[in-house]
C-alpha cells in the first residue's frame, strides 16, 4: 500500500472524507502513520542494512549516528568484518577487556579483532587503528526513512502493514479522549506487530531440506 492509500483508509475509517476532511487534517493522519511506521520498525527490526566504516588512525569509539553517512537511526549492530584482514569481528564484553584482556587495552593499536557497544550509539573496537587507513563493512538493523511521497511504501509485506493503521487509528482516537476507542485498536495493532516480528526473524530458514532414502 501506498502512503497515499494508507492515508485514505485512515479517513474511511475514521468515516471522515478523504478530499475535505472535516476534522482531521492530511498531516495529522501522515505524523500519526509515520510514528506507526517508526514503533513498528523498532519492535521489528525488520529493516535490516549494512555500510562501510572508515577506520581512524587510533580511534577507538565510532558514533554510529554520523559514521555511517546514512542518517538512519541504528538499531542494533549485528556482525562487523575487517576488510582488510577477512575477518569477521568478535563481539566482547566491556568487562573482558578489562579483566580477562589487559587493563591497558585502551592503548594498543593494530588491526581491529573485536568489536563492542557502549550506551546506544559507539561502537568501540579492539585494537584501535593505528593508521587512517581499511575500514569494517558493519550490518545493523535501523529505523527506516520516514514517508513522505504519496508513492511512498512501507518496506515490509503488505500482510502487516494494515497495522500502521491500526496504531493511527489509536493514537488519533486516544488524542481526542476516546480512551476504549483507542485501546481497541492498540490491540489490533500489537498482533501485526508480533507477526511482522516473527517474520522479521525467521527470513533466514530454508524451505526444504533434502536427504538421502526419501
Amino acid at each position: 500500500m501506498t502512503f497515499a492509500e494508507l492515508r485514505t483508509e485512515v479517513f474511511r475509517r475514521l468515516d471522515e472524507d478523504s478530499a475535505d476532511p472535516a476534522f482531521w487534517t492530511a498531516a495529522d493522519i501522515n505524523t500519526a502513520l509515520n510514528e506507526a511506521y517508526e514503533e513498528l520498525s523498532d519492535s521489528s527490526e525488520w529493516h535490516e542494512r549494512n555500510a562501510i566504516l572508515k577506520l581512524l588512525s587510533k580511534r577507538t569509539y565510532n558514533d554510529l549516528r554520523f559514521a555511517l553517512g546514512s542518517g538512519e537511526i541504528v538499531l542494533t549492530l549485528k556482525h562487523a568484518y575487517n576488510s582488510t584482514t577477512r575477518r569477521w569481528l568478535d563481539p566482547v564484553e566491556l568487562r573482558d577487556l578489562d579483566y580477562r584482556t589487559f587493563h591497558q587495552w585502551e592503548d594498543i593499536t593494530g588491526e581491529p579483532e573485536k568489536f563492542f557497544l557502549r550506551g546506544l550509539f559507539w561502537l568501540g573496537t579492539f585494537p584501535k587503528q593505528n593508521t587512517d587507513s581499511g575500514n569494517l563493512k558493519l550490518y545493523y538493523t535501523a529505523i527506516p526513512p520516514a514517508m513522505s511521497a504519496d508513492t511512498d511504501e512501507p518496506g515490509f509485506p503488505e500482510e502487516f502493514q494494515h497495522g500502521l493503521i491500526e496504531y493511527a487509528l489509536g493514537d488519533l482516537l486516544a488524542q481526542e479522549g476516546e480512551t476504549q476507542k483507542g485501546l481497541a485498536h492498540f490491540r489490533e495493532y500489537l498482533i501485526y506487530e508480533a507477526g511482522l516480528t516473527g517474520y522479521a526473524q525467521g527470513r533466514i530458514s530454508l524451505d526444504r531440506i533434502s536427504k538421502l532414502n526419501g
